[in-house]
């Protein structure tokens, strides 16, 4: 085995091949990327007791569990998970995942795809308790954005990620977070807290 020893490594093009065919990239910095590995990490924590609208007709992102991190390396992709406890007045809904684009509006990209946009999709749902609503459930929903464009999403773009909800009956509830519905009071049975995160993965 042969062991080389040096003091900086230089690239013309921001890459260096290695016989196997390997490429190493450098990020944003200079710092030598791994293919595949974890190159940038955020995290969202809230403990508010709030609430917003689980329409029927259209989908409500949560800006509370809004997470965001500065692109570093060109091609990469994106590991998003979430952890929410909440419940929505009366009826059963879905939960989705959305990412900012770059004219401030929200893409909805973390559904079924075979069933499609309607309300009845997503990537996980909460069930409501008929028994005055009294507590909250905990679910959690994971999406992998594979590669997203590197001309609309260049190194150095803030990528942001939240959660979605919708009400999958025909009318239109409230979506409670970290608390109970509203008839019993935020003080009454439990409170909790919702989380996410998002990890950049090199390519």
């Amino acid at each position: 085995m042969t062991t080389i020893v040096v003091d900086t490594l230089q690239s013309d093009n921001g890459t260096l091949q290695i016989a196997d065919g390997t490429q190493l990239d450098f990020g944003d910095g200079g710092a030598l990327v791994l293919p595949g590995s974890v190159v940038n990490f955020a995290y969202v924590e809230y403990d508010g007791r709030t609430s917003t609208s689980c329409n029927n007709n259209s989908f409500t992102v949560v800006p509370q569990m809004e997470v965001e991190l500065v692109r570093k390396v060109a091609g990469s992709s994106f590991h998003i998970a979430f952890m929410v406890n909440a419940e929505c007045t009366s009826h059963d809904h879905g939960l989705t995942i959305h990412r900012r684009s770059n004219d401030g509006s929200w893409s909805l990209i973390g559904y079924n795809t075979d069933v499609g946009t309607q309300r009845w999709s997503g990537v996980n749902h909460g069930w409501y308790d008929r028994n005055n609503n009294s507590t909250p459930y905990n679910m959690g929903g994971v999406w992998y954005d594979p590669s997203p464009s590197n001309s609309t999403f260049p190194v150095g773009t803030r990528m942001q990620y939240t959660i979605g909800t919708r009400s999958s009956n025909s009318g239109n509830r409230t979506f409670w977070i970290n608390r109970t519905d509203s008839r019993i009071g935020q003080n009454a049975y439990e409170n909790m807290v919702s989380a996410g995160y998002v990890m950049e993965i090199a390519p």
